[in-house]
């Protein structure tokens, strides 16, 4: 699986976060003052998307077929294995770019006695990854759980904060998180975790609340959870699941699936019978964000609610 590492835009938060108090005016309207907040709780509601370039695909790879056909069929178990290796997947490096939106509670000060509650953000970030091999689902899992060479993967993101208090406007924030996977009675998706007491993991806050701690919860939108799912398990077409379904409607977009044919209508014994092998949908889009209970998710279901949170005492 692809190791990938989200890249914001810290040089232009930063380059705002340090000059303190910016105020302008004009002459019809009074002095707007944006400052850097130093302490605050803000606790946000998150829906949104990430848009993966290339496409995610994984192989036809021909060792993973060699016994998986359950017909009792001898033809069939041959023209499977039979298929030689076919690589679907694109070349890296893959690059992710996040859009999500915000609805937000909370209050941010300073020490000059500046202070704004907080109604909304928009969170933008870039996830660029730096390994040029075969951009495969398979990537994505290891990455979320902290394989590959160069360790777990560290996302950071941009949040501009929009403030409901007049007069007040807050500097944003930068947040530098340790991807990971997550999975609980509410359902299943990310978790992006910053902590100012493991600085050495590479995990941090600037900007606005700089120091603190950031925590995020992203569950997988009901609409795509199945595909993402069956992504992350990597499960392959078989004869008995020519689409990788594992019984649920949804096929894996990341892997190759069979469509078995044969000369004679009805005929799933005799030699007169073919697989195709078709290249994957592949994974393109995740959506973040769920206001409902998930599929699978433990009894009872707990509406699951992707969340933001950061903190600075």
């Amino acid at each position: 699986m692809k190791k990938m590492k989200w890249l914001g835009a810290t040089g232009a938060v930063l380059a705002l976060s340090a000059a303190g108090f910016v105020s302008t005016s004009s002459p019809a309207n009074a002095a707007t003052i944006t400052f850097q907040a130093t302490h605050g709780t803000i606790n946000c509601q998150i829906t949104g998307s990430a848009t993966i370039t290339p496409p995610l695909q994984d192989d036809w790879v021909a060792a993973d077929h060699a016994n998986d056909a359950t017909t009792s069929v001898q033809t069939f178990k041959d023209s499977i294995a039979s298929i030689p290796t076919h690589t679907f997947a694109s070349n890296g490096p893959t690059n992710t770019t996040a859009k999500i939106a915000a609805v937000c509670s909370g209050t941010m000060t300073d020490d000059a006695s500046h202070s704004a509650s907080i109604s909304a953000a928009k969170i933008t970030a870039t996830l660029a990854g730096t390994d040029p091999g075969e951009a495969t689902c398979a990537g994505l899992a290891t990455s979320a759980t902290g394989g590959g060479e160069d360790g777990p993967s560290l996302f950071t993101t941009t949040i501009a904060w929009t403030s409901s208090t007049t007069g007040f406007k807050v500097a944003p924030t930068t947040v530098t998180a340790e991807l990971g996977i997550l999975s609980d009675t509410h359902g299943n998706g990310f978790a992006l975790d910053a902590n100012a007491d493991n600085a050495d993991d590479g995990t941090s806050v600037a900007g606005s609340l700089s120091g603190g701690d950031s925590a995020s919860k992203a569950y997988v939108d009901s609409t795509s959870q199945n595909a993402l799912l069956l992504a992350l398990a990597n499960a392959h077409a078989t004869f008995a699941d020519p689409t990788a379904t594992l019984g649920i409607a949804a096929s894996n977009p990341c892997e190759p699936t069979m469509k078995i044919m044969s000369a004679v209508a009805g005929d799933l014994v005799g030699d007169a019978i073919s697989v195709k092998v078709s290249k994957p949908k592949s994974l393109k889009k995740i959506l973040v964000g769920n206001s409902g209970a998930i599929q699978g998710c433990v009894d009872p279901c707990i509406p699951a609610d992707s969340s933001l949170s950061v903190h600075h005492a």
